[in-house]
């Protein structure tokens, strides 16, 4: 791994991890109460971190297109509600269970600090759902 340097929210701000596991372009839209926040499209097989949002409470909604694993797929729209916190990194899983794509808040919050040689540390995801 490439030695980097920490990304840590600062103070009165969050960030969102996004993990796509789905062979798919994954297109989302974050919204809060006071409508919608950020609207973005993240590629097959990537990760993606969404910076500096204010902390609390946003609805995600995820969508992949009808040429999106046409087979299996029966249901290509998933929704979750996801809460920031103040100078943490959230975790979003976006994978498939079944026929339906489904987004998952992962458990605690990812750790961007570094170790004392600029080394990145790694989290290991599995995913244990089916297409």
């Amino acid at each position: 791994m490439m030695k980097t340097y920490a990304k840590v929210p600062a103070v009165g701000f969050s960030d969102i991890h996004f993990m796509n596991n789905i062979p798919c372009h994954v297109s989302l839209q974050l919204s809060n109460s006071t409508g919608l926040v950020h609207e973005q499209a993240i590629d097959a097989l990537e990760n993606m971190v969404l910076r500096d949002l204010k902390p609390g409470k946003y609805s995600l909604d995820m969508e992949v297109s009808s040429t999106c694993l046409p087979a299996i797929l029966s249901q290509r729209t998933g929704q979750v509600e996801v809460l920031t916190h103040d100078k943490e990194v959230t975790a979003v899983f976006l994978g498939v269970d079944g026929g339906t794509v489904l987004p998952t808040v992962l458990d605690g919050h990812d750790d961007p600090e570094k170790d004392h040689d600029a080394n990145g540390r790694m989290r290991v995801v599995y995913d244990m759902g089916n297409f």
